[in-house]
């Protein structure tokens, strides 16, 4: 039985108010289950929450300090889902062996440039490029929306 458990605790930067969330994963040890498991946390994770972020933040700006944190909060509950949809897959890689190169490694690529996308370091050690970081992220996020729907079709051919 795999558990996993995430906390995230977040503070509204302007009335100082603490915002918990807490979610507990459990998959069973059967491949099958662990394979669903991947899929549906990947599926949302990284295929419905972020591209809803990326949403989020293109159309609704007009809420200026509300359309960040929204995006911000969006973006984050997404990538941490398909980050333990990537610990489900690694779970479900020690367990099965599966030769799934292609798939693993595009997984791969889209959990670092998720990880780019999140990392909001970027913006306070660059300040003064601020515009280049803004390009940067556009287009990591850009290219993590459609990188999403392509390791989906590999894992067909290679089970």
């Amino acid at each position: 039985m795999i558990n996993i458990e995430t906390t995230i605790d977040i503070s509204c930067p302007y009335c100082g108010h603490q915002f918990s969330f807490t979610g507990t994963l459990s998959a069973s040890s059967y491949p099958y289950q662990l394979k669903r498991t991947h899929g549906i946390l990947n599926i949302f994770g990284w295929g419905v929450l972020l591209p809803i972020g990326a949403i989020v933040a293109r159309y609704f700006k007009r809420s200026d300090p509300l359309w960040y944190y929204i995006h911000a909060v969006i973006q984050l509950i997404g990538f941490l889902i398909g980050l333990a949809g990537v610990v489900a897959g690694v779970a479900l890689y020690d367990k099965l062996h599966a030769d799934v190169s292609a798939h693993r490694g595009l997984g791969i690529f889209i959990l670092v440039l998720g990880i780019l996308q999140v990392c909001e370091l970027l913006n306070s050690l660059l300040e003064n490029v601020e515009k280049l970081v803004s390009v940067f992220l556009s287009f990591v996020g850009l290219i993590l929306t459609c990188q999403t729907f392509i390791p989906v079709r590999p894992s067909y051919f290679e089970c």
